[in-house]
């Protein structure tokens, strides 16, 4: 897990190589072609974002409210949020990383990938007589899909 400082530079690094690609972009088409494409993907953004509020944003508030865990449905909607967000920011690599979640064996691998990440729970330490030893007894508990 990365340190929130990390986190900070990762963001900061993003938004450099997007703005560095951007000024590429519109070097090499010129400034309204850069420009439209960014209008189009906030566009697609917008209309994914609205979409996944008015599908997902009820059944999500639902279910935490009852403390149901999240289905895989719902951790797909969430991504799909997620590129709604990445299509809306201005930016070309942005832009592509959300047109990629946007397509759904993507957002499946990606659902895989966070369910076993978070099947296997972070290490519950046992404090003994004289260290703490790691135990792998503690797992998140399995969702039926």
């Amino acid at each position: 897990m990365l340190e929130p400082r990390r986190w900070l530079l990762l963001l900061i690094a993003a938004i450099v190589a997007d703005v560095a690609m951007f000024s590429a972009v519109a070097w090499y088409l010129g400034w309204a072609w850069a420009l439209a494409n960014g209008a189009a993907t906030g566009l697609l953004g917008l209309a994914v974002g609205v979409y996944c509020v008015w599908r997902y944003g009820g059944a999500v508030a639902t279910r935490l409210d009852n403390d149901d865990r999240v289905d895989d449905h719902l951790l797909s909607g969430l991504l799909l949020l997620v590129a709604a967000f990445l299509l809306v920011m201005p930016g070309f690599i942005s832009g592509v990383a959300g047109l990629v979640m946007l397509v759904p064996a993507v957002r499946r691998r990606m659902v895989r990938a966070l369910r076993r990440r978070s099947v296997e729970g972070p290490a519950v330490l046992k404090i003994g007589e004289d260290r703490a030893q790691p135990s792998g007894e503690h797992q998140w508990p399995r969702v039926a899909a």
